[in-house]
């Protein structure tokens, strides 16, 4: 996992920011940033990389990719001059330089330690919105600061981007007026360095450096050059612990740290560490409270092991392997020391929770899931015609039978139904722009007409369906 670094500087009002270096979930650290960056990380040492044709992704790409067994490169990009790209470093084979380039952004360069870690930021860096990433995720698009990923929107089909509230960016000419350092003393380290032993103590002193040593022309104007975030979010007096954390979450603060060691239910990376301690943003952990709301788990919890259809096919089939073995030629073939009631009774149940168990194997559940998409779809398409303006509906209507096979669904595969109920959402919004709480309140009176279960099941399941608030589309 990452280490977030707190630099303070000056005694300066500025000198209460917290910088963070580059964070995301499973996210590598990067080890150095690239004397060529025009965002440099805080915290981290300036490594000369004018040895790379960093102007030219291509060229990027060439240096490593194909030219030994431990080298690799490639490069991505889009029709508006926007490329990433990363190759391992010619002279020494262990370490990896990523390039994030943008035509009026400047570009990050970052070099990580091998083992593919470059080729996972290169990823990362190969979607829609983020130039760069601090504060544990959070991410800036050139213009506004947003908060880590972590909701995904399966009717979009993309991650809901949250925008931070009252965000500065801090810029490296902010730092240097506030803590000018001294260029003469900062290092620019060769690519030969040691990192395992490199620890920069002056991190003021290398950023004047590197601001001297800077490329005239092409060079992004330091008032450009971002560094940080901040936010009163970001505040270090509105951070939580691990235990405000975990009481906000509604689990124990052990349960939190064995997460955290497993690297298990995709906990945020915190904003700060701070005396060795994790700390993260309450809204960062907000949104990870919801993530979990809308995780399978907790969707498939809302409908318990009792409730799925799975006592209705053991007790169907329990009656129907009694009225089998009920003949005495079968009893006798098959059950030979089992000739009373109550043992063939057990028998009976065992094989019908055999079948029940293995009902995916019995019915085709994918294709019944297809099914009920189009279904639904086509029920709630016709619907439109019949009213107008179709945004002043409470609810369309849904045949009683499309309604019941989506009951059976959700009571025998919940995730199953998650899908499906995604998808119409998706495709009555695409096909017949019907708004995709209209879906969900339709699919919703639907089953409260023709579902088996409570209604306060269906709410629960329902509500962690619907599409999470973002303000980035």
């Amino acid at each position: 996992m990452t280490t977030a670094y707190l630099v303070m500087y000056g005694t300066n009002i500025r000198a209460v920011l917290i910088y963070i270096i580059l964070i995301e979930i499973n996210m590598p650290s990067p080890i150095a940033n690239g004397l060529s960056t025009d965002h440099p990380i805080p915290g981290l040492p300036f490594v000369d990389d004018t040895h790379l044709p960093l102007d030219d992704p291509r060229a990027i790409e060439a240096t490593g990719r194909d030219v030994a067994p431990d080298m690799w490169g490639r490069w991505d990009g889009d029709l508006h001059g926007e490329w990433w790209g990363f190759t391992t470093d010619p002279a020494r084979h262990d370490v990896e330089w990523v390039v994030r380039h943008h035509p009026d952004r400047g570009r990050s360069v970052l070099l990580f330690h091998g083992n593919d870690a470059a080729r996972t930021m290169h990823e990362e860096w190969d979607m829609e919105g983020p130039l760069l990433f601090r504060a544990g995720g959070y991410w800036w698009d050139g213009q506004d600061w947003f908060r880590p990923f972590q909701i995904y929107d399966a009717v979009n089909g993309c991650y809901a981007q949250r925008r931070v509230r009252s965000a500065t960016t801090i810029t490296a000419a902010q730092t240097l007026a506030d803590e000018p350092g001294n260029p003469s003393a900062g290092t620019i380290h060769d690519i030969g360095v040691d990192f395992a032993t490199l620890t920069p103590s002056a991190w003021a002193d290398d950023l004047a450096a590197w601001a001297l040593r800077r490329t005239e022309g092409d060079a992004l104007p330091l008032d450009r050059c971002v560094i940080g975030i901040s936010a009163p979010e970001l505040a270090g007096d509105r951070l939580l612990g691990t235990a405000e954390l975990a009481e906000l979450a509604g689990i124990a603060a052990g349960t939190l740290r064995a997460y955290i060691t497993r690297g298990e239910a995709h906990v945020p990376e915190p904003q700060a560490v701070i005396s060795s301690r994790s700390a993260w943003s309450k809204p960062v952990a907000e949104d990870w409270v919801e993530a979990r709301h809308r995780s399978d788990e907790a969707v498939a919890a809302t409908i318990p092991i009792e409730d799925p259809g799975l006592v209705d096919v053991r007790d169907a089939l329990t009656t129907k392997f009694e009225s089998y073995f009920s003949s005495p030629e079968r009893r006798s073939n098959f059950v030979l020391k089992r000739r009373n009631s109550e043992d063939l009774h057990a028998i009976s149940g065992d094989l019908a929770t055999i079948a029940a168990r293995n009902l995916h194997e019995l019915l085709p559940t994918r294709a019944i899931a297809t099914t009920v998409v189009r279904a639904l779809v086509q029920d709630l398409g016709e619907q439109t015609f019949a009213r107008t303006p179709i945004e002043t509906s409470p609810w369309l209507g849904i045949d009683s039978s499309v309604g019941i096979m989506l009951d059976w669904l959700i009571r025998h595969d919940p995730n199953s139904a998650r899908s499906v109920i995604n998808s119409v959402m998706w495709r009555a919004h695409e096909q017949y722009d019907i708004p995709p709480a209209l879906t969900l309140r339709s699919i919703g009176q639907a089953l409260a007409l023709d579902g088996r279960l409570p209604q306060a099941r269906y709410d629960d399941f329902l509500e962690r369906l619907a599409p999470p608030e973002s303000d980035g589309q």
